[in-house]
Formats: structure tokens, sequence, C-alpha cells
């Protein structure tokens, strides 16, 4: 039998949802919330339609603006995590249909060149506890034909995922998912570390650039070494002006202390740009 969670407090209910999507597998729904709220579902095959789908949330507070930034920064966050197990997949078929395992900058220029398209479809704020929900979808349709269109993935990965990427949708959808083997480097650590949902290379996503970190510490590499590591561990907030005060969360437990020299030096040995003032 399936047990059904009601949230009465405000305080649980922002615990809970902060852990939400494990959690609503489990049985934990929110009452009288639109269908979308409670749907968990991350590859949504709908009629003809296969969408990529998340849902965030924000918790109450007295700056509705920063509450709508902070829930359509976790939305998009969730997509990149959806959308990047897509892409581990799709790499782990062109593997093993005898291509070369495309490099980690192909992925990562696949995943940025798609999810700015990535669309907010609904909204809701339950009125009991204040929490504002956000749903986020893209279309793999739309992925296609955004792929088909970029200059910055490989001819042959773009045929392939032509010619596979609805048949993989479907297998992830089916819950058959296998992870893609990948090397140990920088752009790959930063990307399985979930550091590219908000950092891109070059120009601003929700975070810095990391080429704008490389210019912060350009004349003391050896202490910037220490700061971003340090960083990488312990998180951060109110370091960049441009982030809406937002925190960068710890990464320590999801990156080993190689990784995170590895990453830092990486960052260091990007042609230096000035960030916008």
């Amino acid at each position: 039998m399936r047990h059904f969670i009601f949230i009465k407090s405000p305080l649980l209910a922002f615990v809970l949802i902060s852990i939400a999507a494990p959690c609503v597998a489990e049985g934990l729904i929110i009452k009288d919330a639109p269908d979308w709220v409670n749907d968990i579902t991350a590859y949504k095959k709908e009629q003809s339609l296969r969408l990529f789908q998340g849902v965030s949330s924000a918790p109450r507070m007295n700056n509705p603006q920063l509450q709508n930034a902070i829930a359509d920064k976790r939305a998009r966050r969730e997509l990149h995590r959806i959308f990047t197990a897509y892409t581990d997949a799709l790499s782990n078929d062109y593997q093993a249909a005898g291509n070369k395992a495309p490099s980690a900058e192909q992925l990562i220029n696949l995943v940025q060149a798609v999810l700015p398209d990535a669309k907010i479809v609904a909204r809701w704020r339950d009125k009991r506890t204040g929490l504002l929900f956000f749903h986020i979808q893209l279309n793999l349709a739309t992925v296609e034909k955004i792929v088909a269109d970029s200059q910055g993935i490989d001819p042959p990965l773009k045929r392939y995922l032509q010619k596979n990427g609805k048949a993989i949708f479907d297998r992830l959808s089916e819950g058959k998912y296998r992870k893609a083997a990948t090397a140990s480097q920088p752009l790959e650590i930063a990307r399985q570390a979930g550091c590219l949902a908000c950092h891109k290379i070059q120009g601003k996503l929700i975070g810095p650039a990391f080429s704008w970190i490389s210019y912060k510490y350009k004349d003391d590499k050896k202490n910037g070494k220490s700061a971003i590591v340090h960083t990488i561990i312990n998180g951060s907030k109110n370091k960049w002006a441009m982030v809406w005060g937002i925190a960068m969360p710890p990464m320590n437990k999801k990156t080993t202390a190689a990784q995170r020299t590895e990453l830092a030096e990486y960052i260091l040995s990007l042609n230096p740009v000035a960030p916008p003032r």
C-alpha cells in the first residue's frame, strides 16, 4: 500500500522539498498541488513528444525576485543533471558502436548549446508554506534541431544523435541507463561534479566564468590555486557581485583531493578574461 505524506509545517516542508526528487518516488505528495509538482518523471513521452523535464522549488522569502531567481536556477540545474545523464548514455552507445569516445569538451558543447532553450512551462506557489515551484521542460525535437545547426559539435556525433537519439531517450525513460566510461580530465571532472550547471568556460551562466576566475588570480597563481581548491571544498558566497548573492555549495563530497587540484590548475591555465563591471 502506498502511503501519502501531507505537509502542514512550513519548516518540515522546506526540509523535505530540499530532497524532493528522491522522496516523491517514495510517496511524498504535496497536497492540492498541480500534478506536475509531484511528477518526478525526468524523461517523459507524451503523445509524439519526448520531453526532458524537472521540478524545482524555492522557500518563502521577502524578496519575490530573488525567490524566482533561485527557483529558476534550481530548475535549470535539475534539467542539467537530467540532460547530462542523457549525454552520458549517448557517449556510451556511441563508443559501443565502434566510434572514438567524444571528448568532454564535445559533450559540454552539446549541453551548453541546447540547455538555454529549456522553457519554464509552469509555476505554482503553495499558499500554506510559501514554497514556489517551477516546472522546466526541453523537447528532444528541439535538441535535435539545435545540434544539427551547431558548429561546435563534430558531424559524426551529430549524425549519431539524429539517428539514435530517440532510442536512447526511450531507453532512459524505461530506466535502462548505463553510465558512460569517460577519462579523468578537468572538464569531465567539472561536468560530473555538477560545476557546469552553474559555470561556463567563457561568459556568465549562474556563477562566474572559469576564465574570470583565472583573471582574478592571474598575478598570484600559487595562492589562486589554494583559493580555488578551498572554494571547491567549502563553497562560497558574495565573492562575485553578479550572482545575486546565491551561494556556491561545498563540492568536497563530489570531488577527490586530486580532482580538486586538477580542476584548479585547469582554471588557472585558461586565458584570463576580465569580468564585466
